[in-house]
């Protein structure tokens, strides 16, 4: 299959009905996102997407297979969404790093748009030849102009410096650090995610939060500690601390709009620093 290169990627040249496309997997390997950013982005805004002009949904087995998609694990897509051009920069409209940038100039020039080959071109043979180009071009620039309204009508990018992940805090400090997430019920949350379990078997007493094996020192940590009672044994509890890794899930999983929200939240995804609590 042949292939550009684009900075250091290799990006195959993926053609359907004459016209090239990009897939989401695509996106997000030329301009170095993490796996699904390109796939948020439509499913946030899936309303301003044209079905046949923006993107194609691709769902025939054998036409799947002669573009070469196939699945990680093996076998042939069920489906597979086609993005053309004007589809592939409303996906990365928000991306405005510098990188971003660059392979944006480099994928519309020089992968949607490549030279054409050195040939002359061909005059029109008479009047009604010269007339249907006219209207072709005319055709062309009225599909340009209107992708370009198109783009424009979008929400600006969200606002939004990605916050460094530090790792320390407990789920519920760090969800108070998300504007709009509901910290009351992030480790319940956390809890159907398989991250966390109740270990407290008495039904009337609070939680006791553990971590699963899965998640042990990758995502979460476990910090035990004893809380005396007189008389009687201490009791061990743990209190669960996020890895570094962690809290980069949990602000993927906050863009995304898969955390626990308030009622009343604003819409803005926004991160302000952890304060300092005696008791958590």
């Amino acid at each position: 299959m042949k292939t550009i290169t684009v900075n250091t990627t290799q990006v195959p040249v993926v053609e359907y009905q004459g016209r090239r496309i990009v897939t989401m997997a695509m996106v997000d390997q030329v301009h170095q996102r993490p796996e699904g950013t390109a796939r948020r982005t439509f499913n946030e805004h899936r309303d301003k997407f044209r079905s046949g002009e923006d993107f194609i949904e691709l769902d025939q087995a054998d036409e799947i297979r002669a573009l070469g998609f196939t699945r990680p694990q093996g076998g042939t897509p069920s489906k597979v969404l086609l993005f053309t051009e004007v589809g592939y920069l409303m996906l990365v409209k928000p991306f405005t790093d510098a990188l971003a940038w660059d392979v944006q100039r480099k994928l519309v020039t020089e992968y949607f748009r490549p030279a054409p080959a050195a040939t002359h071109a061909a005059i029109p043979a008479n009047y009604v030849e010269a007339l249907e180009a006219h209207l072709a071009a005319v055709k062309e620039n009225e599909r340009l102009a209107l992708a370009n309204s198109t783009l424009a009508q979008l929400p600006p990018p969200i606002a939004r410096l990605e916050p460094a992940f530090n790792g320390g805090l407990t789920p519920t400090q760090y969800a108070r650090t998300l504007n709009g997430v509901n910290s009351q019920k992030i480790n319940w949350h956390l809890s159907k995610k398989r991250w966390i379990y109740d270990a407290e078997k008495d039904q009337h007493r609070a939680p006791s939060w553990r971590v699963y094996s899965e998640a042990r020192d990758k995502l979460l940590a476990e910090d035990a500690f004893n809380i005396s009672r007189p008389g009687k044994t201490p009791l061990v509890r743990y209190k669960l601390v996020l890895m570094p890794k962690g809290e980069k899930r949990l602000w993927e999983m906050y863009l995304a709009k898969e955390l626990p929200m308030k009622d009343g939240w604003d819409g803005e995804f926004r991160c302000t620093p952890h304060q300092v609590e005696e008791n958590v």
